[in-house]
């Protein structure tokens, strides 16, 4: 612990050190994923930590003032770029063709996450200008006792943007898709905003998955039952099987989140018979909703759209949730309602020669997203102009 101008500094390895509630008044309502349930269901499940092999190792850099929690960075020590969701393999080549050590680095974001959320998590009674540059030179100090190649801050909140400006962090643009409920009052008046064929086409394909004789139990809150967890985990191994993928979330990960955070949480279970076949998992707050997981043990058609998509809009538009966050990655959301939305990262290059030529990547790298925007938004599904 180091004290700065009467605010204490402390770096923790584990969530379980400090006290819950100081913890989730830091954390914005809207994103469940920086809740001190979540973050410590990874650590408790050894879906992250240094036993587990994950290549995530928590860091919990905190600011204390008279006792009270202040702010708090999440951090993690990273040996390689696995579920990160923006991609640096390319710069961790340049450093091994120069006969340099691009990890350990440190990252700032969700394990296994790419969903925008608050990197600066302070209370509401905290003096940012004091807090935040306190927090950032601790977690710059961190980096070079490691002796790590950079820091790295992954979907940021737009309005962050200017903190790590002027921390001297490069700012890299990204982009998603994302749905934006525009007070629609059904799933069919969301329908009636799309261009004919588009809306046709989407009411064929619910038609078809309704007509495979299955069931959809939408379940949250107490209708979630403990062997809820099991069932879906066999639907996530099946996913990891056919991606060939690392399974880094344990069973018990999903055990934790389903006992200790329900009401946040959002499972699509469809079952054929009385045998479950599928399901998606997302997590929810009261204005957002992220997709997350899904998995099928048999393949029926359109499945994955009505329980990723077209399911989850329902629900959206039922709970007044206002932004829909359906996971990375996929030009074929935009036929079904999405928009490509931009996502920030910030970053901060040890090196000067290398992060002078990243910053270059960076700003060719930002061009580029901009005229494919202009493209895919040129695609929109939508009878009128939709903005995010």
């Amino acid at each position: 612990m180091c004290t700065q101008n009467s605010i204490k500094i402390s770096v923790y390895p584990s969530l379980a050190t400090v006290e819950k509630d100081p913890w989730n008044r830091l954390v914005p309502t809207y994103f469940p994923f920086s809740s001190y349930e979540f973050l410590l269901a990874l650590e408790t499940s050894q879906s992250v930590g240094r036993e587990c092999g994950s290549g995530w190792i928590p860091q919990y850099v905190t600011a204390w003032k008279d006792n009270e929690l202040q702010g708090a960075i999440i951090l993690y020590i990273r040996y390689d770029s696995y579920g990160e969701y923006i991609f640096d393999w390319d710069w961790a080549e340049a450093y091994a063709r120069n006969g340099r050590e691009y990890y350990p680095k440190l990252v700032s974001a969700i394990p296994y996450t790419p969903a925008t959320g608050h990197k600066l998590l302070l209370s509401s009674d905290a003096k940012s200008e004091r807090v935040v540059p306190l927090l950032l030179n601790t977690v710059d100090e961190f980096c070079k006792k490691l002796e790590g190649s950079s820091v790295h801050y992954l979907f940021i909140q737009e309005e962050e943007i200017p903190c790590f400006q002027n921390a001297d962090y490069i700012i890299r643009n990204s982009f998603q898709y994302h749905w934006a409920n525009k007070d629609y009052d059904s799933f069919e008046d969301f329908l009636n905003h799309l261009r004919g064929k588009k809306a046709a086409r989407i009411r064929k394909e619910r038609r078809e998955v309704r007509e495979q004789g299955l069931k959809i139990q939408t379940l949250t809150g107490s209708t979630l039952k403990e062997d809820h967890a099991r069932i879906f985990y066999q639907f996530y191994l099946s996913t990891i099987d056919k991606k060939m993928a690392i399974p880094y979330l344990t069973e018990e990960f999903f055990h934790t989140v389903f006992q200790r955070m329900p009401d946040n949480i959002l499972l699509l279970l469809v079952t054929h018979g009385d045998r479950p076949v599928a399901g998606a998992l997302s997590f929810f707050s009261n204005t957002h909703l992220y997709g997350r997981y899904w998995g099928a043990l048999t393949d029926y058609k359109f499945l994955h759209f009505e329980l990723c998509y077209y399911r989850e809009i329902e629900f959206a538009i039922q709970n007044g949730i206002t932004t829909f966050e359906a996971g990375a990655q996929g030009e074929h959301k935009i036929q079904r309602g999405f928009l490509p939305a931009l996502t920030y990262s910030a970053h901060r290059i040890e090196s000067p020669e290398f992060s002078k030529a990243i910053e270059r990547y960076v700003v060719d790298e930002a061009r580029s997203i901009e005229h494919i925007m202009q493209h895919l938004n040129g695609m929109s599904p939508y009878r009128a102009a939709v903005e995010i």
